[in-house]
Protein backbone atom coordinates (compact mmCIF):
# COMPACT_ATOMS: atom_id res chain seq x y z
CA UNK A 1 0.00 0.00 0.00
CA UNK A 2 1.11 3.35 -0.60
CA UNK A 3 1.11 6.42 1.33
CA UNK A 4 -2.50 7.84 2.58
CA UNK A 5 -2.40 11.15 0.45
CA UNK A 6 -4.06 13.34 2.82
CA UNK A 7 -7.40 14.77 1.38
CA UNK A 8 -8.65 18.09 2.71
CA UNK A 9 -12.39 17.47 2.31
CA UNK A 10 -11.79 14.38 4.37
CA UNK A 11 -13.71 14.22 7.78
CA UNK A 12 -12.42 12.07 10.69
CA UNK A 13 -15.43 10.01 12.47
CA UNK A 14 -12.87 8.57 14.74
CA UNK A 15 -10.01 10.08 17.14
CA UNK A 16 -8.23 8.56 19.21
CA UNK A 17 -5.97 9.92 22.01
CA UNK A 18 -3.01 7.22 22.74
CA UNK A 19 -0.52 7.45 25.88
CA UNK A 20 1.60 5.04 26.98
CA UNK A 21 0.22 3.03 30.12
CA UNK A 22 3.11 3.91 32.21
CA UNK A 23 1.77 7.44 32.07
CA UNK A 24 -1.68 6.80 34.00
CA UNK A 25 -2.85 7.57 36.23
CA UNK A 26 -0.80 10.57 36.56
CA UNK A 27 -1.93 11.60 32.86
CA UNK A 28 -5.20 11.24 33.33
CA UNK A 29 -6.05 14.92 33.59
CA UNK A 30 -3.54 16.22 30.82
CA UNK A 31 -5.80 13.65 28.61
CA UNK A 32 -8.97 15.06 29.04
CA UNK A 33 -7.74 18.36 28.64
CA UNK A 34 -6.49 17.56 25.43
CA UNK A 35 -9.90 15.72 24.40
CA UNK A 36 -11.26 18.99 25.11
CA UNK A 37 -9.04 20.83 23.22
CA UNK A 38 -9.16 18.49 20.58
CA UNK A 39 -13.12 18.99 20.50
CA UNK A 40 -13.08 22.53 20.64
CA UNK A 41 -10.38 23.44 18.31
CA UNK A 42 -9.73 20.24 16.12
CA UNK A 43 -6.87 20.23 13.81
CA UNK A 44 -8.53 18.25 10.90
CA UNK A 45 -11.96 18.78 10.07
CA UNK A 46 -14.19 16.54 12.26
CA UNK A 47 -17.58 14.70 11.45
CA UNK A 48 -20.86 16.08 13.51
CA UNK A 49 -20.89 12.64 15.12
CA UNK A 50 -17.18 12.45 15.76
CA UNK A 51 -15.86 9.40 18.65
CA UNK A 52 -13.17 10.57 20.93
CA UNK A 53 -11.24 7.87 22.56
CA UNK A 54 -8.62 7.58 24.85
CA UNK A 55 -6.13 4.45 24.51
CA UNK A 56 -3.30 3.17 26.23
CA UNK A 57 -0.42 1.32 24.78
CA UNK A 58 2.54 -0.12 26.05
CA UNK A 59 4.71 2.38 23.88
CA UNK A 60 4.54 5.07 21.23
CA UNK A 61 6.30 4.97 18.14
CA UNK A 62 8.62 6.96 16.68
CA UNK A 63 7.42 10.50 15.09
CA UNK A 64 7.78 9.29 11.64
CA UNK A 65 5.16 8.33 9.18
CA UNK A 66 6.88 5.27 8.38
CA UNK A 67 7.04 4.25 11.69
CA UNK A 68 3.79 5.55 12.83
CA UNK A 69 1.56 3.76 9.57
CA UNK A 70 1.67 0.48 10.93
CA UNK A 71 0.42 1.37 14.42
CA UNK A 72 -2.31 2.99 12.16
CA UNK A 73 -3.37 0.48 10.09
CA UNK A 74 -3.80 -1.72 12.65
CA UNK A 75 -5.81 0.50 14.60
CA UNK A 76 -8.63 1.09 11.46
CA UNK A 77 -8.99 -2.50 11.34
CA UNK A 78 -9.45 -2.39 15.31
CA UNK A 79 -12.33 0.18 14.75
CA UNK A 80 -13.36 -1.03 11.62
CA UNK A 81 -12.19 1.89 9.53
CA UNK A 82 -9.80 -0.12 7.35
CA UNK A 83 -8.37 1.73 4.56
CA UNK A 84 -9.73 4.88 4.95
CA UNK A 85 -7.41 8.27 5.26
CA UNK A 86 -6.06 8.93 8.51
CA UNK A 87 -3.39 12.02 9.72
CA UNK A 88 -1.34 11.54 13.15
CA UNK A 89 -0.08 14.45 15.62
CA UNK A 90 2.00 13.79 18.54
CA UNK A 91 1.81 15.95 21.68
CA UNK A 92 4.31 16.58 24.11
CA UNK A 93 3.73 17.96 27.45
CA UNK A 94 6.07 19.57 29.82
CA UNK A 95 5.58 16.91 32.64
CA UNK A 96 7.25 14.55 30.04
CA UNK A 97 3.93 12.91 28.89
CA UNK A 98 3.36 12.29 25.17
CA UNK A 99 -0.28 12.11 23.39
CA UNK A 100 -0.54 10.29 19.24
CA UNK A 101 -3.28 11.94 18.28
CA UNK A 102 -4.88 9.81 15.60
CA UNK A 103 -7.36 10.75 13.29
CA UNK A 104 -9.38 8.07 11.08
CA UNK A 105 -12.14 9.20 8.74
Amino acid sequence: MGDVVPDPDATFSLVLVVAEQSAFPFAEGLEQKLIRRIAAQPRFPLAPDVRITPLRAPALPAETRAAVQGVVWALQQQHGKRGGRWETEFYPTPVGVTFMVVYLE
